[in-house]
């Protein structure tokens, strides 16, 4: 076998192996996995913005504060009843 022939063999394996793995259902992986799950993000320039859309931007934050503080109360709730069943 020349080289010729012998590089297009390995190329051809290459690609074949990538496709395999590529396709393979049973282990399949998400580039999202890749990224950092914890990513802390830059605090928007608010300096162009005028008082009634940093108004409408305050009332949208105090809505998802609320709703964090309850998805806690949720959590508390759950950690309190898994130690009472768990306790006794």
């Amino acid at each position: 076998m020349n080289f010729a022939k012998l590089s297009v063999y390995i190329w051809n394996e290459r690609v074949a192996i990538k496709r395999k793995s590529s396709t393979n259902q049973e282990n399949p992986m998400d580039l999202d996995d890749l990224e950092p799950k914890n990513v802390i993000k830059k605090p928007k320039d608010l300096s162009g913005w005028n008082i009634e859309d940093l108004q409408e931007y305050i009332d949208a934050m105090e809505v998802e504060i609320e709703r964090a503080k309850e998805m806690i109360g949720q959590k508390q709730g759950v950690a309190t009843d898994a130690d009472a069943l768990f306790k006794r």
